[in-house]
């Protein structure tokens, strides 16, 4: 099974930074970036919580992370920087 993670899409944003900065701005990669790398460990929660649960703090991060990340798509989409 093929799949890509948080760290990897962050891992390959980072390093190709200036095929992508162009695209997307230089401070929406940077906030791309750090969202990402936030994501991380709530993804590694949700996929390997055997019975626990996420603390609202958590839940509460991982709104604010989609919301933001939509927001992000939304300004590339429309062309603004």
């Amino acid at each position: 099974m093929l799949f890509i993670d948080f760290h990897t899409y962050a891992e390959i944003i980072e390093k190709k930074k200036k095929i992508f900065t162009p695209i997307i701005g230089k401070t929406e990669i940077d906030e791309l970036i750090n969202r990402l790398k936030k994501l991380i460990p709530i993804r590694n929660a949700i996929m390997h919580c055997r019975g626990q649960y996420l603390s609202k703090e958590t839940l509460s991060k991982l709104e604010e992370s989609c919301v933001e990340l939509q927001k992000l798509m939304q300004r590339v989409k429309q062309g603004e920087r």
